[in-house]
């Protein structure tokens, strides 16, 4: 991988963000929300889960081609339908969206 930046090893790449970033200083010390996120060669997707219940309450899709910067939401293009089919179910295999975060 080293020698070659094109050779991959992965499908896809995992963060985790709360909501605040910095919950533990809020008066509840708890997240409002978390924020998971897959990146793949083409797009970035987020979901925004609320902590306690684990509802979606956002999502977000930016295309890496056209938007490396993220600086426009995708969510609603129909020319991302079939990146954003994959990143969701990449996602929520990854973090399934059943289980509240503050139940785990």
């Amino acid at each position: 991988m080293l020698s070659d930046p094109k050779i991959t090893v992965k499908r896809a790449a995992f963060t985790q963000h709360p909501r605040p970033a910095y919950y533990d200083r809020t008066e509840k010390g708890v997240p409002d929300a978390m924020g998971y996120s897959v990146r793949t060669l083409k797009v970035r997707y987020t979901e925004w889960r609320e902590w306690e219940t684990g509802k979606l309450v956002g999502r977000e899709l930016y295309d890496h081609r056209l938007d490396p910067a993220e600086t426009r939401n995708a969510i609603d293009s129909p020319s991302n339908a079939a990146a954003l089919d994959e990143a969701v179910a990449l996602l929520q295999e990854e973090f399934p969206p059943e289980t509240p975060p503050a139940q785990r």
